[in-house]
């Protein structure tokens, strides 16, 4: 039995000698079930997001050096793809880590509410864990095409220029891979509460929040079809798309947990 599987089982199985005592027991066992959620989920996580990003550092940096060792000139830096597989790798994730805990944790006596709430604590710290990891790798880029004298050319994005430009970048890349965990963790209780033919089915509304945070952020492969002909220009395009990515945030929080309330121990015949 996992350790959230244990620590869910000694809470439930704790019985109050006094009515009175019944609000507080269920309270102590409904953090006891978050934390060995959170525990397993954003540790999980944020291991692997550490481990990807070190991978494609040193792709950063290794491939230009190579290029450059031949004589040759790179137009732009690898770290539009880092983007891009960044997000499927937290989408992969948020299914992987999910939905191999959920069936021990209510089978334990865990509840719906406290996994949902480990949930989107752990898309939050996703969101930020990458939205750093590519500021770092943003300015470290820059600065490694500056040193080799090529100019180096900023990924499509959010309107602002500068400084302003990587941290609007870092923030939008956290908000989107934050949506992407989360859908990719609805898509897994889909299939666990409805069944592989209606799962299926549901895979469209989880891939048209994917395609709204990317339009919204001006990234990805929406962003490059749709972002551009959104109306907002300069520090107004900023804040338009942050805040858009964030009410993507929440409307993904919300589809994860109409999956969740239907999950059962039982797989769906």
């Amino acid at each position: 039995m996992s350790a959230a599987a244990r620590t869910a089982a000694d809470t439930t199985a704790l019985a109050p000698d006094r009515p009175a005592d019944r609000p507080a027991v269920v309270r102590d066992a409904g953090r006891r079930a978050f934390r060995a959620a959170w525990n397993y989920l954003a540790g999980g996580q944020t291991l692997f997001a550490a481990g990807f990003w070190l991978l494609f550092g040193l792709v950063m940096v290794v491939v230009p050096l190579l290029v450059r060792a031949n004589d040759g000139v790179m137009g732009g830096g690898v770290l539009t793809g880092a983007s891009y597989s960044a997000r499927w790798f937290a989408f992969s994730l948020g299914i992987a880590t999910t939905s191999s805990l959920l069936t021990m944790h209510l089978a334990a006596g865990g509840t719906r509410r406290s996994f949902l709430r480990a949930t989107i604590a752990t898309a939050a710290v996703v969101g930020l864990v990458y939205g750093l990891f590519y500021g770092v790798a943003t300015v470290g880029e820059q600065a490694l095409f500056g040193a080799l004298g090529w100019d180096w050319v900023r990924p499509e994005g959010l309107p602002a220029a500068g400084a302003a430009a990587t941290v609007a970048d870092a923030a939008a890349e956290g908000l989107a891979c934050a949506v992407y965990s989360l859908v990719g963790t609805a898509i897994g209780m889909g299939y666990q509460g409805y069944g592989s033919w209606l799962g299926t089915a549901l895979i469209l509304p989880g891939l048209a929040l994917l395609a709204l945070v990317g339009v919204t952020t001006r990234t990805g492969a929406a962003g490059d079809a749709l972002g551009r002909v959104l109306p907002f220009d300069g520090s107004a395009g900023v804040l338009v798309g942050l805040l858009g990515a964030l009410v993507t945030c929440a409307l993904a929080a919300g589809w994860l947990r109409v999956h969740l309330l239907r999950v059962q121990l039982r797989p769906p015949s």
